[in-house]
């Protein structure tokens, strides 16, 4: 079961998963706990969540620039999974 817990400007997500006996149909008496925090982003190129859009922010998008899935996912704002000129384009965009 999946349970989503907001915390502080963070979305946590807890994956639980849980085979147990029942009956005649043991299949494991393991638990798995799986953790992935996944921040909240501004869809408008504030990737370091400051209220604007400036050279800091630029700078964490040319850090991340080119890699796929990177670390920060604030640096791929239009969310296609690479850091790249589309995401620069709505950064300038939205500049402050």
């Amino acid at each position: 079961m999946k349970f989503f817990i907001k915390l502080l400007s963070c979305f946590v997500l807890i994956t639980f998963g849980l085979i147990y006996s029942t009956g005649g149909f043991a299949v494991s008496d393991s638990v798995n706990i799986g953790l992935q925090i996944i921040p909240e982003c501004s869809p408008h190129g504030d990737i370091n969540n400051d209220g604007y859009v400036d050279i800091v922010d630029f700078s964490i998008l040319l850090y991340f620039w080119g890699q796929t899935n990177p670390s920060n996912p604030c640096a791929d704002i239009n969310r296609d999974g690479i850091v790249d000129i589309i995401d620069f384009s709505i950064m300038l965009y939205w500049w402050s």
